[in-house]
């Protein structure tokens, strides 16, 4: 395939979906942000499941324990039951990509019931509420730990005050903030 085929087929991406065979894990269900709320993540969870039970011998395919917040609200929905939330990350979708996206395609409908719905990770509710903004949203307290484990502790806290600052990069500066903490 040539670069610019390849180009054109990523440019015009609306979803993806990553699982692994062996553990039968999906991974990473992606939508772009224009295109979520329309049934796409969960056309991609039925083929996935599907392909991997044909594939496996009909084993379950399941969601992992490490999600966004919109992706823990897609797996309640989608699976029954969900593995359990092992980690809480940050929400991934570049500035770049967000752009003409609604609010309703960013973040959950409501965020007030999102975060008393993770308030027993103990964790402070600015936390969470970042954890749940857009990422276009990112001027609240982030934790410098950049995930969210049951029990974990919260440390220290990044102000993103710029709203041109690149999620992507302000999440790969976290990392970084808790390699040096460690």
């Amino acid at each position: 395939m040539s670069t610019f085929a390849a180009r054109e087929i990523i440019g015009r991406q609306i979803g993806a979906i990553r699982w692994h065979q062996g553990p039968g894990v999906a991974s990473e269900i992606y939508v772009a942000p224009q295109m979520r709320r329309r049934g796409v993540a969960t056309a991609l969870w039925n083929t996935a499941r599907n392909l991997h039970a044909l594939t496996t011998g009909g084993r379950p395919l399941q969601v992992s324990g490490r999600r966004t917040v919109l992706g823990d609200l897609l797996a309640r929905r989608l699976c029954d039951p969900p593995a359990p939330l092992s980690e809480l990350v940050l929400p991934m979708t570049p500035q770049s990509e967000a752009s003409g996206a609604e609010q309703r395609q960013l973040a959950p409908d409501d965020i007030e019931e999102s975060v008393l719905r993770y308030r027993y990770l103990g964790v402070p509710d600015q936390v969470l509420q970042a954890y749940c903004s857009s990422t276009t949203g990112l001027d609240q307290a982030l934790p410098t730990k950049c995930r969210i484990a049951e029990g974990s502790e919260v440390t220290g806290a990044v102000h993103a005050t710029n709203r041109d600052v690149d999620p992507t990069h302000l999440h790969r500066h976290l990392i970084e903030l808790i390699d040096i903490a460690n």
